[in-house]
């Protein structure tokens, strides 16, 4: 049987449509987590938001799929995964409007001639690095132009734009090969090679607010996880069932090679611009969820329930299933 044929029905175009998007936005923030973690404002995230969302998802793929099979339905248990998708990503889109402080960085001082180059390569590192004016509270800087550079940090409240804290930092930048020789000025300071990459930190103020969004974040992504995870062995059941009786893994793997292909898409999206739009595509998520849960709601019901459990038996009732004498 065509591909064409296994996908020519209604409800498995919807079906389609969930697993371009759902598959799709899971592969894409297990992939980018470390740049999530950086458009909340945490330092470092260990990758601790891929594995919140592998922890929901096992548990929701151990769950759901259980439930589903014991009351015999399937759609009101797609939806359920849909409804949570919505919270899960709008959770990683807006976590970072949490925090009561904002940033803003500029260039103040930097070698002649050099300041445009020194913003250039700090905007186009391939290492994280941004723009010299940037709102991220400890945002990358790389060079290869040496000399000393001087960032002028402030602190803002996001309420009503009033400075809490303000400051500069000193970069001195010593030519690619070299030693760093140490800050010659007081207060804040850093020394690195040429080509090095320096993540930047003004002051400490706010790390208490950057936990606590930090840690509303990973309760995001786990709830995510929960949803999209769960809804994959879910989805791949209902798919068999409403595209009987063309084989099971022709309707896998056509859902599968959706979610691979989005996933590419949104990563290579999200990496775009020196990750500088990382923000910008964890709102379309929280959009996207909406519309799979749209399509959800659209799905019919399985017109035939076939649980794990009689799955398994009809395999062992078979002829190539049974154990010879």
């Amino acid at each position: 049987m065509s591909m064409r044929a296994v996908f020519a029905g209604r409800d498995m175009k919807l079906t389609f449509i969930l697993f371009l998007i759902g598959l799709g936005i899971m592969n894409a923030v297990t992939s980018m987590t470390d740049s999530i973690a950086a458009s909340v404002g945490a330092k470092d995230s260990d990758g601790l938001i891929g594995v919140a969302m592998i922890a929901g998802g096992v548990i929701g793929s151990l769950l759901v799929p259980a439930l589903s099979d014991k009351y015999r339905k399937r759609k009101p248990f797609i939806v359920l995964c849909a409804v949570l998708a919505v919270p899960g990503a709008a959770g990683l889109a807006f976590a970072g409007r949490l925090n009561p402080y904002a940033y803003s960085w500029d260039l103040v001082a930097s070698p002649p001639a050099a300041a445009a180059a020194a913003v250039e390569a700090a905007a186009a590192g391939s290492a994280g690095s941004v723009p010299a004016s940037s709102e991220l509270a400890h945002p990358s800087f790389r060079t290869e132009v040496a000399g000393d550079y001087d960032y002028e940090f402030q602190l803002v409240s996001r309420k009503d734009g009033s400075k809490v804290e303000a400051g500069r930092v000193r970069v001195s930048v010593a030519p690619r090969g070299a030693a760093p020789a140490p800050v010659p000025t007081a207060g804040a300071g850093y020394a690195i090679a040429a080509g090095q990459v320096l993540l930047l930190d003004g002051t400490a103020k706010d790390d208490r607010a950057i936990a606590a969004v930090y840690a509303a974040a990973l309760a995001a992504a786990f709830v995510l996880g929960f949803a999209l995870m769960s809804a994959g062995p879910l989805g791949f059941q209902y798919a068999a069932e409403v595209s009987h009786p063309a084989p099971e893994a022709a309707s896998q793997g056509g859902l599968l090679l959706a979610g691979q292909v989005s996933g590419i898409a949104l990563v290579a999206g999200m990496s775009a611009a020196n990750k500088a739009h990382v923000g910008a595509w964890l709102c379309a998520f929280a959009a996207f969820s909406v519309v799979m849960l749209l399509v959800a709601l659209r799905l019919a019901e399985s017109p035939m329930i076939i649980t794990e459990a009689e799955k398994f038996s009809e395999a062992s009732n078979s002829p190539a299933g049974t154990r010879s004498a």
